[in-house]
């Protein structure tokens, strides 16, 4: 009796204590819309020594429009949009607060760098668009390689490679890359999605975003 008792205890206790679910079959396009990108959570900006922490809340407004809140401590509230994205290109724009921020710390923290703020946010609209397609009603066509997938949305092709326990997706931009990565899976969204930009020669990482959803 004792043991039996016993038993259950341990597979209820593993049950409470369950880790991040595994990528299963090959449904690439299933996995890709599990990406998070709506809803709320923490972030985090990592510009070389610079970081900031703040609380995130983010929608595609009118099936067309994304946008995140940003509130930081001491400082309130500020917003990155990428408006339009049903559109392949638009006027660039560094007039919202987070871009601006985002935009100073770049040209503050990576003086030797080649990096420009407008150029990381032009390669992060394009993958917010390339992650968000299924629901602006754009088509996305997959072709498979020996490691890899490139897929593209228009003209823009994407690298994406997967494991059992993330998503990758590459977007080349301006000599640089915006490696876009999804983790933690749980139920069926991915609850960790992180933009890193790595220097050209790929010793460091210049810039991280990363985003926690709750």
């Amino acid at each position: 009796m004792f043991s039996r008792i016993l038993i259950l205890l341990l597979l209820t206790s593993c049950s409470l204590f369950k880790g991040p679910e595994k990528l299963k079959g090959d449904d690439l396009l299933k996995h890709l819309q599990a990406i998070k990108l709506e809803g709320e959570g923490k972030g985090r900006l990592h510009i070389r020594e610079r970081q900031y922490l703040f609380g995130i809340e983010a929608l595609l407004k009118d099936e067309k429009d994304w946008l995140m809140a940003v509130t930081i401590p001491l400082n309130g509230e500020e917003v990155l949009s990428f408006p339009a994205l049903r559109e392949e290109k638009v006027a660039s724009d560094l007039t919202d607060t987070f871009a601006l921020r985002i935009d100073a710390g770049i040209r503050e923290n990576l003086k030797g760098s080649t990096l420009r703020g407008e150029e990381f946010l032009s390669a992060m609209r394009k993958t917010l668009r390339f992650l968000l397609a299924h629901r602006l009603k754009l088509p996305v066509q997959c072709v498979a390689f020996d490691s890899e997938k490139i897929c593209s949305v228009g003209e823009q092709d994407f690298p994406v490679t997967e494991n059992e326990k993330s998503i990758t997706i590459t977007t080349a931009f301006a000599g640089h890359e915006l490696i876009t990565t999804a983790s933690n899976l749980t139920g069926p969204f991915f609850t960790h999605t992180q933009f890193r930009v790595k220097s050209p020669e790929g010793k460091q990482d210049l810039l991280t975003l990363e985003l926690f959803w709750q």
